[in-house]
């Protein structure tokens, strides 16, 4: 009986022009072979891997590339296919007339041969099969697992708060865009006041409605995008924070858990709120904080002097807020302290409580309570108490920038140097400077309290684990 052919997917020779014909039917035949097995074992990918990995030449090497393009291992057999057994299985047969069979399983009936990657197969005596030149058992490649390092070894906040590499470009060209559209209303109102309503140029009017309009319409688009980007990367790396830092945990000595158990599982808690922070917050404030530049420019180019207000604003903000900080940062690390402690001392009451009431320890645990609540709400109204007052400084501040701007403005309009126009838009303008500032305050506000956060699951991650670094472990290369 003629062993059956398996040749039932195109295989690509485009890469073997190099050798003769006669190795190519063989590599091609080989080639197909090893896909055959490599779909009926579960690598779907197995087409695409093996036309990345296309051998030289016909000899050895080639069957070890094919085989190591899908994650197995051959192993030449020297046993005759008649004696094959169900633990040399799968394995792949080359027959001298040139063809292979990939063999899934040997039973009582005969041999299991895969015809194609769909999961059909023939049964084929062994005796039918014409003299077999060779036979090789496949195995999964073995790979050498490195026990993982912390991933919060040498963490920082600011090297947190820059995006994933697949978002950071589509998060930048986006934010650029709406910023740039921004301009749109200054620019159509300056142009509205000086020159269509002295004109009475009603076309040109709707145009600029309609331009404005769908600038508007871009903006929403547009906002709704970069949402949705930053929070599939927060999502993504909220995984793999949880999960690596969750494995760091598990994997920690018993003697390097010095902490409460309560303290650790606040660690835990605050995961969610770091992430939120460094992949939401922290990218939309600061992505908007370069286009103040622009925005300052455009100033300076349709009003001239009244560029001088806002100049002088802006650092009169930043320096508020940053000396708002020196005294936020003590109050956020006591009231952090305060948070960890009371929810030590509720977890570790609760999984005490029969022992509490044996000992008849009720009123203690409640005057531990008490204190550690009391001690929290403290330093939680003097930290809400600092973070407002630095919102309503801000606040304050776009008031008396744009008062001053318009006193400024209205004196360069009697003087003939700007138009009213001018003015409006600078005016506009100045509020769009301002406010990137105020997204930068709430997020100096929250700076300390998740850098207190980042640091408590950082230590927690940091404890020294059971299994050594240095050590390696094999395991079966996944298909």
């Amino acid at each position: 009986m003629e062993a059956p052919s398996t040749m039932t997917v195109k295989t690509d020779t485009s890469g073997l022009a190099a050798v003769s014909q006669a190795d190519v039917r063989f590599l091609a035949d080989a080639r197909e072979a090893v896909f055959v097995m490599a779909r009926s074992l579960g690598v779907l990918d197995a087409s695409r891997r093996l036309a990345q990995n296309v051998p030289g030449a016909a000899d050895a090497a080639a069957l070890d590339l094919l085989c190591g393009a899908v994650g197995l291992m051959p192993e030449f057999l020297r046993a005759n296919v008649m004696a094959l057994r169900a633990h040399d299985c799968p394995c792949i047969v080359q027959l001298t007339n040139g063809r292979w069979l990939a063999v899934a399983e040997v039973g009582a009936q005969g041999l299991a041969v895969c015809l194609d990657g769909q999961g059909r197969r023939q049964l084929i005596a062994a005796g039918s099969l014409p003299e077999v030149k060779g036979t090789w058992r496949l195995r999964p490649q073995v790979q050498i697992e490195k026990a993982p390092a912390s991933p919060f070894k040498a963490l920082s906040l600011w090297r947190s708060l820059m995006p994933s590499r697949d978002v950071f470009v589509p998060v930048v060209l986006a934010t650029a865009a709406i910023n740039v559209l921004a301009l749109a209303i200054p620019l159509a109102t300056m142009n509205i006041l000086d020159r269509v309503i002295a004109n009475a140029a009603f076309s040109t009017l709707y145009a600029l409605a309609i331009g404005v309009g769908l600038a508007i319409a871009f903006d929403f688009l547009l906002r709704g995008l970069r949402s949705l980007l930053i929070d599939r990367a927060s999502a993504r790396g909220e995984v793999v924070f949880a999960n690596a830092l969750f494995a760091r945990v598990l994997g920690a000595k018993s003697a390097a858990r010095v902490q409460p158990v309560g303290i650790q599982a606040n660690a835990l808690r605050e995961i969610e709120q770091v992430r939120d922070y460094v992949n939401s917050s922290a990218i939309a404030a600061l992505g908007d904080l370069p286009f103040v530049v622009l925005f300052l420019a455009v100033i300076f180019l349709v009003a001239g002097k009244t560029v001088i207000v806002p100049l002088f604003a802006i650092p009169v903000v930043v320096v508020t807020m940053l000396v708002l900080q020196w005294r936020l940062r003590r109050v956020v690390e006591a009231g952090f302290a305060d948070t960890a402690n009371k929810n030590a001392l509720a977890v570790e009451i609760l999984a005490g409580i029969d022992t509490v009431k044996n000992a008849c320890a009720e009123t203690w645990a409640t005057r531990q309570w008490e204190r550690a609540v009391a001690s929290q709400l403290r330093h939680g109204l003097l930290n809400r108490r600092l973070s407002n007052l630095a919102g309503n400084l801000v606040i304050a501040f776009q008031g008396l920038t744009t008062i001053a701007l318009l006193v400024y403005g209205v004196h360069l309009v009697t003087a003939g140097e700007i138009t009213p126009g001018a003015l409006f838009a600078a005016n506009m303008l100045a509020g769009r400077c301002m406010g990137p500032l105020g997204a930068f305050a709430a997020l100096i506000s929250r700076l300390q309290q998740n850098r207190m956060a980042l640091q408590s699951v950082a230590e927690l991650a940091d404890m020294a684990q059971e299994r050594d670094p240095a050590r390696q472990l094999l395991h079966p290369a996944p298909f």
